[in-house]
């Protein structure tokens, strides 16, 4: 929106990676139907913008599977924290 490039908006904070943007559908069904026919066009074509969307896209698939785990991990009552493997060992001091 070109009218808000200058202006600060105190309480906007932007979309993160979690949030798969390219999901996100339009209320109006001619104008979704645009648009996904407009998307797969772009994917179709394979240029800067397809692996772009692609990348966002695993990112966003990426993060909200860690984000479930972790639920997971909370829920059944163990530590998401805890160091695994190496890095226990490393964290003791050998004195």
């Amino acid at each position: 929106m070109p009218e808000l490039r200058d202006k600060q908006l105190p309480n906007f904070t932007p979309a993160g990676p979690e949030v798969d943007i390219h999901a996100i559908s339009f209320k109006d069904k001619t104008r979704e139907a645009a648009r996904q026919k407009r998307l797969a066009a772009e994917l179709a074509a394979g240029g800067k913008n397809a692996k772009q969307i692609k990348a966002e896209q695993r990112a966003a698939e990426r993060i909200s599977k860690q984000k479930e785990r972790r639920a997971t991990e909370i829920a059944k009552g163990r530590n998401p924290n805890k160091k695994k493997g190496k890095q226990a060992k490393v964290s003791t001091p050998l004195c």
